[in-house]
């Protein structure tokens, strides 16, 4: 992706009434599918239109047209043409600002079942069962799986090579806007015999050398990892997990973060909080209003009600700065997104009925539901939230 070279020609015909720098810059406006099109229309044009310079001023435009959106962002949902078919679709759905949602688009899964570990720039990094039964991973854990990037406008995916003969535990999906390039980062548990029958280590892949390296450890904070939560957050150009380390047999909750431009991990301390520090409830990392958050679940006695701790580092990287807000959530079960209106997109769970969707505001403390039923897609389950959505050509001329 951040490989540059020198403009191709587009129309080498001396009877083209517009310049080449013209007709360059009409196709960069363009979307997605016209531009593919036009592959077939000469070896000019798909020159031009698979070179790197063409695809990054392409994404360069999308990508200033996408942040201007005006709506509440984006949810990636998967449906079937009845519940036991083996194929899906992942459609697109935007949160209109009066609440409502609106169906904007809907592709083939190359794959099922799969896992959405993040999505940047067009693309999606996917995890996905693989069948290669004779792993060392699929004979200790009973599966494996194996991870590629998914560009659906233009109906390609690549799979990224890798040592699949151990556990794979956790995944981060970055973006390295210094270098615009694409990075994964997975946790790997290797079996050992002994006491300490496994451990950890992480390795990164970067889409513009097609490879992985393994993560060199800082201060041991990788060695002493005994459990990773959840897939990386990525905020303020970093992967964040919660995770537990090791200490004089005693775990410790931290928040693990790895930059993604040195490559380098790092601990942020959580605020100083008993319920926070020596909870073994479920806890979530989510960005709210520009600053990393910590979802801290815990229940209150009585009325069967749940008080549920959310807490904002107003001034990243510095401790002192968590702030704490309780907020009241009945029948919780995950948080999907945080909107830039202060508003959390939460499931919860009603008995004896599929799950309903709703946003909370966390200043009026009011709820107002998602009815996904209303847009009249059958066996549809909600796979991931972006607050952001755009075409690309990455990937194209790989």
């Amino acid at each position: 992706m951040s490989k540059t070279r020198k403009k191709p020609t587009l129309l080498s015909s001396s009877h083209h009434r517009l310049s080449d720098d013209v007709v360059f810059d009409i196709l960069t406006r363009l979307p997605v599918k016209p531009i593919i099109r036009f592959r077939c229309v000469s070896k000019s044009l798909n020159s031009t239109i698979t070179d790197p310079i063409f695809i990054n001023a392409h994404f360069n435009l999308n990508k200033a047209k996408s942040l201007s959106n005006n709506n509440n962002g984006y949810l990636l949902c998967k449906t079937r043409p009845v519940p036991t078919s083996p194929e899906a679709d992942l459609c697109t759905v935007v949160c209109n600002n009066d609440h409502t949602l609106t169906e904007i688009s809907r592709f083939k899964i190359p794959f099922d079942p799969f896992y959405i570990i993040g999505f940047f720039n067009g693309i999606f990094c996917l995890t996905a069962l693989d069948e290669d039964r004779d792993s060392l991973c699929t004979k200790y854990f009973g599966y494996n799986c194996m991870t590629c990037l998914w560009n659906p406008s233009i109906r390609k995916f690549k799979r990224l090579q890798a040592n699949n003969h151990v556990d794979t535990i956790g995944y981060g999906f970055a973006y390295h806007c210094q270098n615009n390039d694409l990075k994964v980062l997975r946790f790997l548990r290797l079996v050992h015999k002994g006491p300490l029958w496994w451990s950890f280590q992480a390795e990164v892949y970067t889409l513009s050398t097609d490879s992985w390296r393994l993560v060199e450890p800082l201060n041991g904070l990788i060695k002493s990892v005994w459990r990773i939560e959840s897939n990386g957050l990525f905020f303020n150009g970093a992967l964040h997990y919660i995770a537990y380390t090791r200490h004089n047999n005693f775990l410790k909750k931290i928040i693990l973060c790895f930059d993604v431009n040195d490559e380098k991990f790092r601990e942020i301390l959580l605020p100083q909080n008993d319920a926070v520090e020596l909870s073994s409830s479920f806890d979530q990392l989510a960005v709210l209003k520009g600053s990393l958050a910590l979802i801290n679940f815990g229940e209150c006695a009585g009325e069967g009600n749940e008080l549920h701790e959310i807490w904002v580092m107003r001034d990243y990287g510095v401790a002192e700065s968590w702030t704490q807000k309780v907020v009241p959530l009945l029948n919780f079960k995950s948080i999907f997104g945080c909107m830039g209106s202060d508003e959390l997109m939460i499931s919860s769970v009603r008995p004896f009925s599929s799950d309903r969707f709703f946003l909370f505001d966390l200043e009026s403390l009011n709820e107002n539901n998602l009815r996904i039923e209303d847009l009249g897609i059958e066996n549809i389950s909600l796979e991931h939230y972006t607050t952001n959505l755009m075409e690309s050509l990455v990937l194209l001329n790989d």
